[in-house]
């Protein structure tokens, strides 16, 4: 699967384990669109593996097996998220991440071997995906919301409870996790007054149905479970009150 021709026109922010762009780029029918580009580090595991049930070992699987559950949804459902338009493989992949911190043996020995690991592989993985906006945490830092009314400001709040409500129910019934829910990981848009919000970034998703093995190595796995779908429903409100 080939990327689409695109230009790069800010950086949008470095994690652990990638970077994301935000890009000019064109669609199948040749129509100009604004997208974000992600590049991560990967293993040839991930090329290798199947995508099944077997596969759901590999969080990139992961990842794109919920990429492949949101461009089914209606449209209705499917605003909450981003979709995913294209990606590919990339060997001998020259991408450097700058992180903004970097792990040692003493405070995440597991995290620092992982990425210890990571920087030797020369695999990428690059995704387009739609652009969704402003995360949540530059909005409330702006001009544009500092200057907010009270009667915006408890407008903005009821939308985005509504709203990130709706989505975590999404994926709730569909059983998935999303399990790293915070401002930065949710986007949104302003148009007319009305907001729109959308959660991104599935690096950490997880899919009861898929991921018993996964589940079953951090111990009981039905207190696992419900103690993640917990977190997807309270870290969003509880960050926004913290933040604001």
């Amino acid at each position: 699967m080939s990327l689409l021709n695109y230009t790069i026109v800010d950086i949008l922010g470095t994690g652990l384990f990638g970077t994301a762009y935000l890009i000019d780029s064109v669609d199948r029918e040749g129509k100009s669109i604004r997208a974000v580009l992600k590049i991560q580090k990967c293993f040839e595991f991930d090329i290798q593996i199947p995508n099944s049930s077997r596969g759901m070992k590999s969080a990139i699987r992961r990842e794109l097996n919920f990429y492949k559950f949101v461009n089914l949804l209606p449209e209705s459902k499917a605003k909450y998220f981003t979709k995913l338009l294209t990606y590919d493989f990339v060997k001998n992949c020259k991408h450097k991440i700058n992180r903004p911190w970097t792990p040692t043996q003493n405070n995440n020995k597991e995290l620092y071997k992982r990425l210890n690991e990571l920087d030797k592989s020369d695999w990428c993985v690059r995704h387009i995906i739609e652009a969704k906006g402003m995360n949540v945490s530059k909005f409330i830092n702006s001009s544009k919301f500092k200057n907010i009314s009270s009667k915006g400001f408890n407008n903005f709040l009821k939308q985005f409870a509504k709203q990130m409500y709706e989505a975590t129910e999404i994926m709730r019934e569909a059983k998935f996790i999303h399990g790293d829910i915070h401002l930065e990981n949710v986007c949104v848009s302003l148009k007319n007054q009305q907001y729109k919000f959308a959660i991104i970034d599935y690096g950490e998703i997880l899919n009861e149905k898929l991921d018993r093995v996964h589940f079953k190595a951090e111990g009981n796995t039905r207190r696992t479970i419900s103690r993640k779908y917990l977190d997807d429903m309270r870290n969003p409100l509880y960050y926004a009150v913290w933040d604001m």
